[in-house]
């Protein structure tokens, strides 16, 4: 295991201690994380994922211009219900009509 790996896997744990709003006030700063370092790596990991907790010279490597995770997902999801609503469209019109 390399430092960097040691160092992934310390940010890892502090994050991970850090759980919720209230419970990282009293855990964190025990780790050597003060409250706003858990809150800033919090918000980035969501938005970038885990591999932001890496040392900037072992992540992968990013395109200034590439569209984050977090808009790919909600655009997926969007078109998967956009995609049921049109198959429920078409069985709507392909049943017959009651007379």
């Amino acid at each position: 295991m390399t430092d960097d790996d040691l160092l992934f896997h310390f940010r890892l744990l502090g994050l991970c201690l850090g759980g919720g709003t209230r419970q990282c006030e009293g855990r964190l700063p025990g780790h050597g994380h003060p409250p706003p370092t858990y809150y800033r790596w919090k918000g980035q990991v969501d938005r970038y994922g885990l591999e932001m907790l890496r040392p900037r010279e072992r992540r992968h490597r990013r395109m200034p211009n590439a569209t984050s995770e977090f808009v790919e997902h909600r655009i997926m999801k969007k078109l998967t219900v956009l995609a049921l609503l049109v198959v429920v469209a078409v069985l709507l019109m392909a049943v017959p009509a009651r007379r």
